[in-house]
């Protein structure tokens, strides 16, 4: 039985003890952006729920794809990065800058975003909110450490995650190539975009 079947055959003063930490009542005092915030509604008689659900916002499963790359090499295509696969990336190819540009199609609040890499030695991320891919803030950036023969795993723990795009700028690298072999963002949407 899901979890909305089974709350939906309980009766107005049948709710039991609820999960806390994966239901929300909505009332009056919740703000704009708390309500923004919570995904999926269950209607239960005097009462509406909703679950929150964490996941992966970077994966091509989710919708979500690279829309732009300044680079490109037909045995490592930029939507390598998004595609879940531990074993595909993308390559530069040339000289840097080099970026990649990720759109979401859905307003996403990320918490934590996490790059693994081979030869990048700064990474600049820009994030916005608009409809389309313009009006950027810088938002991250970072010098990574070279590890040698191994990927670089570079998390940050996202402040103001808002966006609907993320653009990628590899300002330098350790060597004349380097390879992103994913982005993952651990966070909620927070609604769709209207089409």
């Amino acid at each position: 039985m899901s979890l909305a079947e089974g709350l939906a055959s309980l009766g107005p003063g049948d709710l039991g003890p609820l999960p806390e930490d994966h239901l929300v009542p909505r009332n009056d005092a919740l703000t704009p952006q708390e309500e923004e915030q919570l995904q999926i509604t269950v209607s239960i008689p005097n009462a509406t729920y909703f679950e929150m659900r964490k996941v992966d916002l970077c994966l091509s499963s989710e919708g979500t794809e690279v829309i732009l790359a300044t680079s490109s090499d037909e045995k490592h295509p930029p939507e390598n990065i998004i595609d879940g696969q531990p074993d595909t990336f993308w390559t530069t190819t040339g000289m840097f800058p080099q970026e990649f540009m990720i759109r979401f199609h859905k307003n996403v609040k990320i918490e934590k975003l996490v790059i693994q890499s081979y030869l990048v030695r700064t990474l600049r991320i820009e994030k916005t909110t608009s409809k389309e891919p313009s009006d950027f803030e810088q938002w991250v950036e970072t010098d990574l450490v070279h590890t040698e023969g191994q990927l670089q795993n570079e998390e940050i723990v996202a402040q103001d995650g808002y966006a609907t795009f993320l653009r990628f700028i590899i300002i330098s690298a350790f060597d004349h190539f380097a390879s992103v072999h994913s982005v993952s963002a651990e966070g909620l949407v927070v609604s769709n975009l209207c089409q």
